[in-house]
């Protein structure tokens, strides 16, 4: 709304200038003078034209991110709730490990079952952790990338998003088989955000382009 306001507004005050010109050529004055301040009237419309089109690309590129990242929220949430169980159920039985180690009334195959448990129990806790871990980091890193000062920055940024990603990938094969599918999913909802043309990296790298031609343009205005 505030765009349309502005873009009004220069447009009326772009006609009061072409009306001004137009007055100011019937009262014959130099040709020359003439030709250079219509050169100069059409230059600016122009440019004020395009600059129109930028902040309106702008917003349109802008919400376009905003909407990434809530998909990326969602799906940083929804694969976190994923392998969260696995780790809270590991968290609470360590207590009850611990306590049966310490116990020396057990008996000795009492005590090997156990154990037996918990290097089971440690073996599907540790690719469930570093799922958690590894989607943190993505969902850090592309909030991060949202904002890349610089296209420099963003090709920088996509080093460690594509690790982490390549991580989740490998884990996937690792998950509780009852979470693969579902894991699968999200891997593939977080690839979708790092790379291609409906990744939030190509998003910013859109929002960056827009404001160097902006800035261009001031810069000729």
């Amino acid at each position: 709304a505030q765009h349309n306001e502005v873009s009004t507004a220069i447009g009326v005050e772009m006609t009061r200038l072409e009306e001004l010109l137009a007055a100011f050529k019937g009262a014959r004055p130099s040709t020359a003078v003439v030709a250079e301040i219509e050169a100069a009237v059409l230059g600016l419309r122009h440019n004020l034209n395009a600059l129109d089109d930028l902040v309106a690309a702008r917003l349109t590129v802008v919400a376009r991110k905003e909407e990434l990242l809530r998909r990326l929220s969602a799906t940083t949430i929804a694969g976190q709730r994923l392998v969260a169980p696995g780790i809270l159920v590991m968290n609470s039985r360590l207590a009850q490990w611990r306590a049966a180690a310490a116990d020396a009334s057990l008996a000795p195959d009492r005590s090997a079952a156990i154990m037996a448990d918990l290097v089971q129990a440690i073996a599907a806790y540790i690719p469930q952790q570093r799922a958690h871990q590894e989607m943190s980091a993505v969902n850090d890193a592309l909030v991060r990338t949202a904002d890349a000062p610089t296209p420099g920055d963003l090709a920088l940024a996509l080093f460690p998003l594509r690790r982490s990603l390549a991580a989740l990938e490998t884990i996937s094969a690792e998950v509780d088989v009852k979470l693969q599918v579902r894991f699968r999913q999200r891997v593939d909802e977080f690839k979708a955000l790092i790379d291609g043309e409906k990744s939030i990296p190509k998003a910013r790298q859109d929002e960056l382009a827009v404001l160097a031609q902006g800035e261009k343009l001031l810069g000729e205005n």
